[in-house]
């Protein structure tokens, strides 16, 4: 018969052999065998009418974010929050506390955690699951700068706020995002603790008076810039020892890294090895600077000029 009759008992025969629960999946994987031209014309379609809109909300914080996915971005989408579960730290906690709290609370544990009484402390949705997913494939993605550089650094997350905010000053404004959003102290705050940071300290004319960052050494920049200020030689009063003289100089924190856990410009010393080494280290001994200040090996003894 022609093409289309065959089809037909073909449908027919599928429907009355099929479970019900497969019809639907089964008519759409034999459509697409039997009419892969049509199956192509779908998945251009799905193509034409891929996008992704990021939209703020305007009554509460976060936003809402709608993707209409063609096969190979769903496909990167579905692996990256698959992979972002499997690697999730709070998950272990989560399968363990199901059980748990459902048992302490009279709940059956194979019940939804969302059907659980109000009361009753929840783990996380498989929803908010995978929201958390794709957080943390996001943030790694851009930690690896998977995407490159912007300006020879990673693109990631800018937050600007105040010292106030941070304190927890009544009226202080919250902070700001590159995006727009207000973020609150605690969010700052835990970001924080998450983050390796670089901070930037803005005078009141939003210039830069001190940047400090969370990494140990001083970085290529800062070297240079102490370089500059210094003149090239060892800060220690009454000695003019530097690279034109064949000695290397050492950054130095004024403050233990240990204690601190910051780099700061301000509190970089540039000394020469043989002070560094062995006036400052081996024989203990106080340097005075050629600001006025003394630093001793366990840091600052009269940080202020």
């Amino acid at each position: 018969g022609t093409q289309r009759a065959r089809l037909e008992a073909c449908l027919l025969l599928f429907a009355r052999r099929s479970d019900p629960v497969l019809l639907r999946s089964g008519l759409a994987l034999l459509l697409d065998a039997l009419l892969p031209v049509q199956h192509q014309a779908r998945a251009d379609r799905a193509s034409d009418r891929r996008g992704l809109t990021l939209t703020r909300h305007a009554d509460r914080a976060g936003g809402r974010m709608v993707a209409d996915l063609d096969d190979e971005a769903f496909e990167l989408a579905a692996v990256l929050v698959a992979a972002g579960l499997a690697a999730d730290p709070d998950g272990p906690a989560d399968t363990a506390a199901h059980r748990a709290r459902a048992e302490r609370g009279g709940v059956d544990p194979e019940l939804d955690p969302e059907l659980w009484p109000a009361d009753l402390d929840r783990p996380r949705s498989r929803a908010q699951q995978r929201h958390d997913a794709l957080k943390l494939g996001l943030r790694r993605m851009l930690d690896a700068a998977a995407l490159g550089t912007r300006g020879k650094a990673a693109p990631h997350v800018v937050v600007t706020t105040s010292l106030d905010h941070l304190h927890g000053v009544p009226g202080a404004l919250p902070g700001r995002t590159a995006t727009g959003g207000r973020w609150t102290r605690e969010q700052i705050r835990r970001l924080l603790c998450e983050s390796r940071l670089t901070r930037v300290v803005l005078d009141a004319g939003a210039r830069v008076v001190e940047v400090s960052h969370t990494q140990r050494t001083a970085t290529a920049l800062e070297r240079l810039v102490k370089h500059v200020e210094t003149g090239g030689v060892c800060q220690r009063a009454g000695c003019d020892h530097g690279p034109a003289t064949g000695h290397r100089l050492v950054p130095h924190h004024g403050e233990p890294w240990a204690s601190s856990r910051s780099t700061s410009l301000g509190d970089t010393v540039l000394l020469c090895e043989p002070d560094h080494e062995h006036e400052l280290h081996r024989r203990g001994r106080r340097l005075t600077l050629k600001d006025g200040r003394v630093i001793g090996p366990d840091g600052w003894v009269r940080p202020e000029p």
